[in-house]
């Protein structure tokens, strides 16, 4: 793979923000085999404060969230065109007018089937027209639409050929996920048989057609490949090959809740910083957390995905 170029000074640079640990889906990587409370929860006013917080201090270059309607109307402006949707896709093609709205301009899908049975199977009961229709939407109104599949043995691997032809039809860029031991998947006993790395990925496209690795950006989770008469796509390999040298990435949960490194169960209060903001302990608290990623690879995590937002 290539290296990074120009690694800079380790330094946040994104912002994933999750609103609320609830999902209209239960993806079986994701949803955990325990029920998520809810208490203790920001309202959605008081996560757009802390943002803005950490907007003012940070020069974040990217802001991924969920669950945006009051959070954006709080968030107010000077943000545009650095946020984008991170969505399931089942409720997007309503909120079209809203994104448009709001500035903004890119959009996250996860889709893991084409396959209506296997969509619903994967999910727990999801509708594929739903997601499709909402896909159709963003592309009708300009959005940038990366689609997001994490490729799983004996569940979907077999889609990764025509998902991938699919999507480069459609305009959008897939981004194939390994899967991750975190939360729920820590505990499977079958990860192991599950999980699909890059090199398969790649082989899979290549029986097809001639693949090239492209330059990765620092800070970048995945790396590009050129597909010759096909188009582009990523591999956020986080096992084959891990990116965590030069991750720049931050998380906010949804109870107010810094989280520096997926590999990290530590997490960093920001909720006193609501009633008495403080520019020295704000960043006492980002230090600790940038001390808290990793240098080489992700180790494994008992955090739970529908927490953090994906």
């Amino acid at each position: 793979m290539n290296r990074p170029l120009n690694p800079p000074l380790r330094s946040f640079k994104s912002l994933r923000v999750s609103l609320g640990s609830a999902c209209d889906l239960a993806c079986d990587y994701c949803a955990p085999d325990h029920r998520l409370s809810v208490l203790g929860e920001l309202a959605p006013q008081e996560t757009a404060k802390l943002v803005r917080l950490l907007a003012n201090h940070l020069s974040l270059t990217k802001l991924l969230g969920n669950r945006l309607e009051r959070f954006l109307s709080a968030l107010g402006q000077g943000l545009e065109g650095k946020i984008g949707l991170t969505t399931n896709g089942q409720r997007l093609e309503q909120k079209i007018p809203l994104l448009l709205q709001a500035g903004i301009r890119r959009v996250n899908v996860s889709l893991d089937s084409l396959q209506p049975a296997s969509y619903a199977r994967i999910t727990a009961g999801g509708d594929l027209r739903r997601t499709l229709a909402g896909l159709a939407a963003a592309k009708e109104a300009g959005l940038q639409v990366k689609i997001n599949m994490i490729p799983q043995r004996n569940r979907n691997e077999e889609e990764i050929l025509p998902l991938l032809e699919w999507a480069c039809s459609q305009g959008f860029e897939l981004r194939f996920i390994e899967l991750m031991r975190m939360g729920t998947l820590s505990r499977y006993a079958d990860f192991a048989q599950r999980w699909v790395g890059l090199n398969e990925i790649l082989k899979r496209i290549q029986a097809r057609y001639l693949v090239r690795a492209l330059p990765r950006p620092s800070g970048a989770t995945a790396q590009g490949f050129e597909a010759t008469n096909l188009g582009r796509f990523g591999v956020i390999a986080n096992e084959s090959a891990p990116f965590c040298a030069d991750c720049d990435r931050l998380r906010l949960t949804p109870k107010g809740e810094l989280i520096g490194c997926l590999s990290s169960e530590t997490r960093f209060d920001l909720k006193p910083l609501l009633a008495h903001p403080d520019e020295a302990s704000l960043s006492q608290l980002l230090d600790q957390a940038l001390a808290e990623k990793q240098e080489i690879r992700f180790l494994g995590s008992r955090l739970e995905m529908m927490e953090i937002g994906g």
